[in-house]
Order: C-alpha cells, then structure tokens, then sequence
C-alpha cells in the first residue's frame, strides 16, 4: 500500500473513499488550475471503516490541511467490507490495525493469531501475489496520477435506480474521523458524488454530517457515466473542474 511508504508528506489536501471517489477526482486537474498539492486516496470497495483506516494511516507520519471523504448509501455501512478490508488484512499482526478491527468480531483475532488460517480464508481474495506485494512494498503504481484511476466507457440502456436502506448516521467511523481531524486541526468536508438519476434520498448525510455537500446530481449527461454509480474520464474531468471551483478558489 504506497500510503504507507509516505513519512514527511504535506500536501494541502486528501480525499477519501471508495472507487466513487478513486475513480472520480483527479489531483492533476485540480493542482493545474489551482497549485494545490493533493493525493487522492480512494480504493475500490471501501466503506468507511477502511477511509477511516487510510486516514488514521496517512495522518501517522504525513500532514495536510484538508480531508474529503465520499460518502453515499452504498457506503455507509460501518461493517468491513468483505472486498474493501483485504487491504489491510496483511496488516493485522500490527497493534494500531487490529486495535480498530477487533470490535467486529473475533474472526480478527483469529487472522491475527493464526495465519495459516488467514492465508486460507483470504487467499481467493487476496492471493499469493497480492501478500507477496504487500511484504515487498511493490504492486500498483500509485504515484504518477497521486491516485487518481481514469474509467473508460459509456453508460447503455434503461437506468432504474435501486433504493438503499438508510443507515444510522454519523457510524463510528465517522465520527472517528471527526474526532481525529479535530484534534489534528484540519478541515474535515463530507460529499456525495455524482449518481446517474439516483432514486434515494440523502436526507440522513445532510441532518448528521457537519460540513456536508450533496454533489450528485452536479454530472447529469449519461455520456459522462461508465455506469450508474461511476464517471468516466470525461465526465470524471468535468466533476474535478465543478470540485475544484467550489473548493479551491482564490479564498481556499
């Protein structure tokens, strides 16, 4: 995970989530037309537990003056995510990992104590060369785009959006990343991304979130999207100009 290779990093901004954030906001664009430095630190499948862990992480031995964090119905959910968690499993044997882990269960204890069974459990999801990545520090080349993973393709056909069940908010992931930012001093923004005619409601973000901004209906072409609940490039590059305007002007 290259977040972990940092120490001494000071950039004026992180963003946090998932692929709807990973996929959606390029740092490029943004230091372009603005000259602030910043990392986008999303990855496919995280909730906000693992944005949680990427921020308690990168706030170790970095520093920054902002920290976005995507959040939506379909990642509101405090649980590990089966598929987002496999990041930090090869980590559990650290203290700081499983101290967060352990409240969901003691599955936890087990990855961390027997790591045969580990191996067994995660080795689908995670797989040889995955670990063997891990333990090198190698992988995915991060650095060239700050994090930032253009998409390519065109959304088709009908579009009807499924309803998610609203979840009790702020999660205790949330409010540890309130709870951190504040003590670190630093500017804590809550958004929702883009969504192609989403049919839910965003109500519960707005009454519990502070400094919460609902953005999705900011991108509205079907051109701009790969599918429903992603931009592509194009449309990607529009929501970073939309982005940068509202929170990088002159004042910022």
């Amino acid at each position: 995970m290259w977040v972990r290779d940092m120490e001494g990093v000071n950039v004026d901004y992180i963003l946090l989530g998932s692929s709807r954030m990973n996929y959606h906001i390029d740092p490029i664009q943004i230091e372009a037309a603005t000259g602030k430095k910043g990392l986008n630190l999303g990855v496919n499948a995280f909730s906000s537990f693992e944005s949680y862990l990427m921020l308690k992480e990168f706030l170790r031995n970095n520093d920054t003056k902002r920290v976005f964090v995507q959040v939506d119905n379909l990642v509101s959910d405090d649980d590990p995510d089966r598929e987002g968690e496999k990041t930090w499993i090869p980590y559990l044997d650290e203290d700081y990992v499983y101290k967060e882990f352990k409240r969901y269960g003691i599955e936890y204890s087990l990855y961390r104590r027997i790591p045969f069974y580990r191996f067994q459990k995660f080795e689908s999801r995670i797989g040889y060369r995955d670990v063997l990545a891990s333990a090198l520090g190698s992988g995915h080349q991060y650095e060239p785009t700050f994090g930032y993973t253009p998409t390519i393709g065109v959304l088709n056909g009908a579009v009807n959006f499924k309803k998610s069940t609203p979840t009790k908010l702020p999660n205790h992931s949330m409010k540890s990343m309130i709870s951190l930012c504040e003590k670190r001093n630093v500017e804590l923004i809550f958004f929702t991304a883009p969504i192609f005619k989403y049919g839910g409601t965003l109500n519960q973000f707005e009454e519990t979130l502070p400094n919460y901004y609902d953005l999705h209906s900011t991108v509205e072409d079907k051109k701009d999207f790969s599918n429903q609940t992603h931009l592509n490039y194009k449309g990607a590059e529009k929501f970073t100009d939309f982005f940068l305007k509202l929170f990088f002007n002159s004042s910022k």
